[in-house]
């Protein structure tokens, strides 16, 4: 993994289309519009991201910032499960739905 500190203190941008939880934690200097250097907000380390992989940003976390990858996983399982409970009421209405129509 290729991790280089940055020294400036220019803001970070959250990157475009990032879904994962895990994007807290890392961000994109403004000067950068192709959001291709990817910096740790909590040591301005650039980490190697490519195409948007999160893989290196969890590895970067788990071995440098243990308490925010703690933070990061409890964040990742409740965004999972909430989106199993929003799968669960989608299901619900749809037959709720089709069950008026019959």
């Amino acid at each position: 993994m290729d991790e280089e500190n940055v020294t400036d203190k220019e803001e970070l941008l959250p990157k475009r289309g990032a879904m994962s939880v895990v994007w807290k934690y890392f961000g994109c200097k403004k000067s950068d519009v192709d959001q291709t250097t990817i910096i740790c907000k909590c040591c301005r380390a650039k980490v190697v991201a490519t195409g948007g992989n999160t893989s290196n940003l969890l590895h970067h976390l788990r071995h440098k910032h243990v308490l925010e990858y703690e933070e990061c996983m409890k964040l990742r399982s409740a965004s999972s499960s909430t989106s199993a409970d929003d799968n669960e009421n989608d299901y619900r209405n749809l037959k709720w739905y089709f069950k008026r129509e019959a």
